[in-house]
């Protein structure tokens, strides 16, 4: 799935918002395929996130929370870590033949540190949100059409709400945090906002 013509309209219609849809380095739309449909890119000075998947889309917006996106970093890597040790423990760092096992070498690499400019993006902190369910009664459905995705789209971009502050930081990402020490965060916080040049 490329929908580069429906991306182009959407730059123009929403110009004055700023939206920018990521490209790849052949200048293609980035993200998109299906299982799930995913677009990234800026609106309103913010990241956006679309996935499409089971019948089911949203629209998510937000800045670059530093010592959020940060923290999520942190906890990811005391994960990692830990799996690491566990695996080591338990005899399975090596297979038969004395080489690192698949299993080691699959949690051995660490994700680089979130930027801002990083051109995939997924905002931790949500500002704004909007959703549509059950979209063409099938469960099962995991791509789009061209045509789908701009009207989808264009839907969820005009119902967009503010999300409360209290709500911008998902439960599951708290719980996540709070388990490795890194919640609460600390109350300075300074948001990022990002330029069309970035990407």
């Amino acid at each position: 799935m490329r929908p580069t013509q429906q991306v182009r309209a959407l730059e123009s219609k929403y110009a004055a918002r700023g939206l920018r849809f990521n490209r790849d380095r052949d200048g293609r739309v980035a993200g998109m395929g299906s299982v799930p449909v995913q677009a990234f890119g800026v609106l309103d000075q913010q990241r956006f996130y679309f996935r499409f998947r089971h019948d089911d889309a949203s629209l998510e917006v937000g800045p670059f929370d530093e010592a959020l996106e940060h923290a999520v970093w942190e906890r990811s890597e005391q994960v990692r870590t830990a799996r690491l040790a566990a695996i080591e423990a338990a005899g399975n760092r090596y297979d038969e033949d004395g080489r690192e096992s698949l299993i080691w070498h699959l949690h051995s690499r660490s994700i680089a540190k979130p930027t801002a400019t990083d051109p995939s993006f997924l905002p931790q902190r949500v500002t704004a949100y909007a959703s549509e369910w059950s979209i063409f009664d099938d469960p099962y459905l995991g791509s789009l059409e061209d045509q789908q995705f701009l009207d989808i789209f264009t839907r969820l971009i005009d119902a967009l709400v503010p999300v409360p502050e209290e709500n911008q930081v998902r439960p599951l990402t708290i719980t996540y945090l709070t388990e490795g020490g890194l919640w609460p965060l600390p109350t300075i916080r300074e948001d990022t906002t990002v330029s069309t040049h970035d990407l």
